[in-house]
């Protein structure tokens, strides 16, 4: 489904698309600033998705942009809402790519 999300490899096309966008069923849509993207291991600390204090959740977005492939400049902190989408890679049966976002536009359309 997310195939041409290794697309990210090439900071050029970040350049060109550094936003995502996800519409909901309601009417919604949401834009996603991405700031984070590469290969991972499926076993990972990427796909976490509970911590235990602030302090926790900010050590985890900060290893998230530690592992990107190349710095995007977008900032993301524990008050912000982000999504990782992933796929498949032909490296290994074990290993993803992921872009990450962080969510800064909501549109309601009602």
């Amino acid at each position: 489904m997310f195939r041409h999300l290794v697309d990210y490899e090439d900071k050029a096309f970040w350049e060109a698309n550094p936003y995502f966008y996800i519409y909901t069923p309601d009417g919604q849509e949401l834009k996603y600033h991405i700031y984070s993207m590469g290969q991972v291991v499926d076993t990972s600390d990427t796909y976490l998705t509970e911590f235990n204090s602030q302090e926790e959740y900010q050590n985890f977005l900060n290893m998230t942009k530690e592992v990107s492939l190349y710095d995007t400049g977008v900032e993301v902190t524990t008050g912000d809402t982000i999504v990782t989408l992933s796929t498949c890679t032909s490296a290994s049966d074990e290993h993803r790519f992921v872009v990450r976002g962080v969510r800064v536009w909501e549109d309601s359309a009602q």
